[in-house]
């Protein structure tokens, strides 16, 4: 299956919270488990920041914090990845950010996230910027 395929599989999710400073979003996985995505807003920069993690596995840490030794074991990271990717979709449509900023800590989720992000911008016309552990999305008219 080639990656484009694998990013339309989502889970279903939905807000648990949308505000104009953060948004919330839950999805339950099929073998049990519920991954939270937030998206916090930092008005002194203009960024927003996104994490998410399985429920109950402690607080949101960095977007990787649900790959560092909470996978489910089932082989779902694309899934999930296609799921963020839905979720990023609907808060940029209706927040319009103008830079949204997470971080990857593992190098097998680097790797993903390097592949996932550009396709992500194109989708968001947003400007992706690759920084090792740190990903970017940036409105295109904010790139200078």
């Amino acid at each position: 299956m080639i990656l484009d395929e694998v990013f339309q599989q989502a889970y279903p999710w939905k807000w648990t919270q949308n505000s104009k400073d953060f948004v919330e979003a839950h999805f339950e996985l099929d073998g049990g488990g519920e991954v939270i995505l937030d998206i916090e807003h930092f008005k002194s920069s203009a960024t927003w920041d996104l994490e998410f993690s399985r429920k109950g596995e402690g607080d949101v840490g960095d977007a990787d914090k649900y790959g560092s030794g909470h996978t489910t074991g089932q082989g779902d990271a694309f899934r999930i990845f296609a799921t963020v990717k839905e979720i990023i979709q609907a808060f940029v449509k209706e927040h319009n950010p103008n830079r949204i900023v997470f971080a990857g800590h593992e190098s097998n989720r680097q790797k993903l996230y390097s592949r996932m992000l550009p396709k992500i911008a194109a989708l968001v016309n947003m400007k992706a910027y690759d920084q090792g552990n740190k990903f970017v999305l940036v409105r295109k008219h904010n790139e200078t």
